[in-house]
């Protein structure tokens, strides 16, 4: 018998990840016909180091549950059927993925300044 419960939370996560897909997408449109622009979201930046705090701490509970070992707590009796490891490789790839990402925009405000420059420097 199929579980169709676990089919069912799927199902109803599609449409939640569809419209953050979508706002991503028309989001900065909307603002910026709304006139916020770059400049009003800089009120932010006091909030930056609790925010940075925040994506650690949420990588590091992300690594811990992708890397914990599995307990299965069911041995693999003699003359019995051994349970089939789960892998976790596209899990980890995608961690991965999301933290160069997030150490990319951590450390972009130190170094864009920096190749800004050199890219005004060796136009000309």
């Amino acid at each position: 018998m199929v579980d169709k419960s676990h089919w069912t939370s799927v199902g109803a996560l599609l449409p939640a990840g569809a419209a953050f897909l979508t706002a991503s997408c028309c989001l900065p449109l909307g603002l910026g016909v709304l006139g916020l622009s770059s400049a009003t979201l800089s009120q932010l930046i006091p909030l930056r180091p609790y925010l940075l705090g925040l994506t650690v701490a949420l990588l590091a509970v992300a690594f811990y549950q992708t890397y914990k070992p599995v307990v299965t707590g069911e041995e693999c009796a003699p003359g019995t059927a051994c349970p089939t490891p789960v892998s976790h490789r596209w899990q980890r790839i995608f961690l991965w993925a999301i933290a160069a990402v997030s150490l990319v925009l951590a450390t972009l405000p130190y170094w864009i300044s920096w190749l800004i420059y050199w890219a005004a420097v060796l136009e000309g």
